[in-house]
């Protein structure tokens, strides 16, 4: 949380060596050392585990009333089991941060702030600079060297579009001390708890700014003493101190980012511009992230979540893209998860503000998501390790084969819908076939834009209920020229049935069409309408076909039937007559048996300007299988 004007005296928070002090009862390591070096060890070297400060923790937490009257005596309550420096420091951040709470109506101004350490004691109410001098006094009276620095924080009042600059006036005060061997950063103000966005203090101790490692305390700490920033910056204990320009440019990371080590991609600033789309790539370094979720708020708090996707890429990267929708500004709130979703919440990470310029023409939305695209665990679902990256289709022709990997001996169902638009009859835009191992979506998208195919799966042969499997995005940039297909029923798969002709589900009345299906188990098949039935004949090895004239009204239905027991029929596939004149020419689904994933043809545009390696963009990462994270399958005129 912030706080008013901090600003101190830059020599007065050094120890008083002449000072009457009672003398500590505790060996600690002394240095005369007070020149701001960046630490030779990280905090987890230091203290592998918190649990080792059990005591000292319990000891800060159980100090009888009658030693508090005074910072003397308290202070040589506190130290009396401690036998480390650091044990020292841990029960001086233990005990403030427990006992003194934050001073909400002397920040809003209804009173004056009364920050010396002893009105502090008295009151157990004091803002950052009373929690600051308080540690301070503690530390000299156990004469460890330690110093009181003020600058900017991005807490409670923080607004990331209100530059900083050498002339901003500081808002807040934590302090450095010397322990183990280097200048460690102690943060009381915030270990204490935070300030709501009602302007409530909500007592919540933590330990996460207790000796915070520098590269972590720059995210929202930028010391700026009384000589300026230049002077400041080695109280940054950075081996590479950035500027106030950067530290104002820069987007604060929350707490589940810092702890989880988050890493941005191309960089962490706030602001990010565009006139087509940005595209954010993050991971995690402390523990890897295992699906990440975003929100986008216009101006006015409305979501506009249609105009991002997140997709996940391997080692544990994800890739969000946002396409604003106006020129104007947006604020994007991402959010992760280190646990799968049944162990689990979602955790602020980050926020950014997306400025949209020059935004021409209407913008594709994408459909309703939370969450990567695609599929987590793939196994899980019976679909192979491969599906885990491949999120993203693209059409170019409003038609679409996209192969599924399968493993084991799932079954699955499906739903497709569009961003916008209801699709009547949305099941009869998708046809499926079977191989080893390999299912064929075959697909028509009748308008442009985006689509998406959920994914529904039984993996058990008792399973009653299909599993969520995985939800699968589609651009389609350019209608389909060619209607549905026909619906089909649980027999089609059951016996492995592919239709070969007639493509589309509306046929034209009194017309002459020629049926045609492949199955390698069927014994008999028949075409029926209103008009009529008639057997289909064996055609070539494992095809059925025959040719009949189409009921003359409109809305009648024509099923072709079929069995492996003879004169026992069931349904495979539906059509129906329309009254409109014939298409030019009719569809033929061509035969996929070796149907592939082919190179992406050039793109069209440039949302279509993918790399196979874009993953790999990240300084350090490390580098893993080479995996499209966008998939462009094309099919045949044909189907």
């Amino acid at each position: 949380m912030g706080c008013s004007d901090s600003r101190l005296d830059d020599s007065r928070d050094f120890p008083d060596k002449s000072s009457e002090a009672p003398p500590a009862n505790h060996p600690v390591i002394f240095t005369n050392n007070t020149e701001p070096t960046p630490p030779k060890t990280l905090r987890k070297d230091i203290i592998p585990s918190l649990r080792e400060f059990a005591e000292i923790d319990e000891h800060a937490k159980s100090v009888p009333s009658s030693v508090r009257l005074s910072p003397p005596t308290l202070v040589q309550y506190l130290v009396g089991p401690c036998t480390r420096d650091l044990d020292v420091i841990r029960v001086f951040y233990v005990w403030i941060c427990t006992n003194i709470n934050y001073d909400v109506d002397s920040y809003f101004g209804k009173r004056m702030p009364r920050n010396d350490p002893q009105s502090v004691l008295d009151s157990k109410l004091a803002v950052c600079q009373g929690y600051s001098e308080l540690f301070a006094l503690f530390c000299r009276i156990a004469k460890l060297p330690n110093r009181i620095l003020t600058g900017h924080s991005k807490g409670f009042a923080y607004n990331p579009e209100r530059p900083l600059t050498p002339d901003t006036v500081t808002n807040h005060a934590w302090n450095v001390v010397f322990g183990q061997g280097s200048w460690r950063f102690i943060e009381c103000t915030w270990g204490a708890g935070r300030m709501t966005k009602e302007g409530k203090f909500e007592k919540k101790y933590t330990d996460r700014h207790f000796m915070m490692d520098p590269d972590k305390m720059i995210n929202d700490h930028f010391p700026m003493l009384e000589r300026g920033e230049e002077p400041s910056a080695p109280w940054q204990l950075l081996r590479e101190p950035i500027t106030l320009e950067e530290f104002s440019e820069r987007t604060k990371f929350y707490e589940a980012g810092i702890d989880w080590g988050l890493d941005v991609h191309p960089h962490r600033n706030y602001k990010h511009e565009t006139s087509d789309e940005v595209e954010i790539k993050l991971r995690t370094t402390v523990v890897p992230l295992c699906d990440v979720g975003g929100k986008l708020y216009d101006r006015k708090g409305k979501e506009c979540n249609n105009y991002l996707m997140v997709q996940r890429l391997a080692n544990h990267v994800f890739k969000v893209t946002v396409r604003p929708p106006e020129s104007e500004k947006y604020t994007l709130s991402l959010f992760g998860r280190i646990s799968p979703k049944e162990d689990g919440p979602y955790a602020n990470l980050v926020d950014f503000m997306v400025q949209g310029n020059d935004i021409e023409g209407k913008v594709d939305p994408y459909p309703d998501q939370f969450g990567a695209w695609g599929v987590d665990d793939p196994t899980k679902y019976g679909l192979d390790e491969s599906m885990k990256y491949n999120t993203l289709y693209v059409s170019y022709n409003g038609r679409v084969s996209l192969p599924v990997r399968t493993t084991g001996d799932a079954t699955f169902t499906y739903k497709l819908s569009h961003a916008e638009k209801y699709i009547e009859d949305a099941e009869d835009y998708v046809i499926r076939e079977f191989q080893k191992n390999l299912m064929v979506l075959h697909m028509r998208f009748p308008y442009k834009g985006f689509y998406i195919i959920k994914l529904y799966s039984k993996t058990e042969p008792d399973q009653k209920v299909f599993d969520h499997a995985a939800n699968l995005l589609i651009e389609c940039q350019q209608p389909a020229d060619i209607g549905a297909f026909p619906k089909t029923f649980g027999e089609t798969t059951k016996q492995a049935c592919i239709l070969l002709e007639p493509g589309e589900r509306d046929l034209p009345t009194d017309t002459p069409i020629t049926f045609t299906i492949e199955s390698p188990l069927l014994k008999c098949a028949m075409v029926k309408s209103a008009a009529g039935s008639k057997s289909m004949a064996p055609a070539g090895k494992y095809e059925w076909t025959t040719t009949i004239t189409t009921p003359v009204e409109p809305d009648e239905k024509i099923g072709i039937y079929g069995s492996p027991i003879p004169n026992k029929y069931m349904s495979l596939f539906q059509f129906k007559t329309v009254a409109p004149e014939p298409p030019a020419r009719r569809a033929r689904i061509e035969d996929t048996s070796e149907i592939k994933t082919p190179p992406q043809p050039p793109p069209s545009s440039k949302s279509t300007e993918k790399s196979s390696k874009e993953y790999n963009e990240f300084p350090d990462f490390p580098s893993g299988p080479s995996r499209n994270s966008r998939v462009t399958t094309t099919t045949t005129s044909a189907i």
